[in-house]
């Protein structure tokens, strides 16, 4: 790919992310991942968008895990993690603190919870592996997901 259409690309997503609450004057971003198969790289997916954000402005990632992977992770990295991890059950405490808040859902969220996450998230990502047992997961999840009317 040629570096014209390279930049082309980069351009039509930072457009996209215009599109993003404004507040303050900064742009405020909350990205959920998720899946209904674990294993498939939610929590990896999660911690490289935090750390990319973190270059930006201020993000928080909240792992809701309850393996509690990312929180994990960075208790064994703390000087290379540079964003701050938390628990969901300290989100009130620490989410006015951050411009850019990454969640790390556990695997196989509920339909409630899916459907919380979705009206609170701005951004929906859907890690999967190539294989066929993420892969019908993947397609189990849009199916949910359309079944709820999402437009995220």
């Amino acid at each position: 790919m040629s570096t014209s259409k390279i930049h082309a690309v980069n351009q039509k997503i930072d457009s996209n992310a215009l599109e993003l609450n404004y507040v303050s004057g900064f742009f405020n971003m909350i990205i959920t991942v998720a899946s209904l198969k674990g294993g498939v790289g939610k929590t990896t997916t999660a911690i490289h968008i935090a750390a990319f954000l973190q270059s930006k402005s201020d993000t928080l990632l909240v792992d809701g895990d309850p393996n509690r992977s990312a929180t994990k992770w960075s208790k064994q990295s703390e000087d290379r993690i540079p964003f701050k991890v938390i628990s969901e059950t300290q989100l009130a405490r620490y989410a006015a603190k951050y411009q850019h808040i990454v969640i790390d859902t556990q695997a196989r969220p509920e339909q409630g919870d899916l459907e919380e996450l979705l009206d609170a998230c701005d951004l929906l990502i859907l890690p999967s592996t190539p294989d066929f047992l993420a892969l019908d997961a993947l397609v189990q999840t849009v199916q949910l997901l359309n079944a709820m009317n999402s437009t995220k």
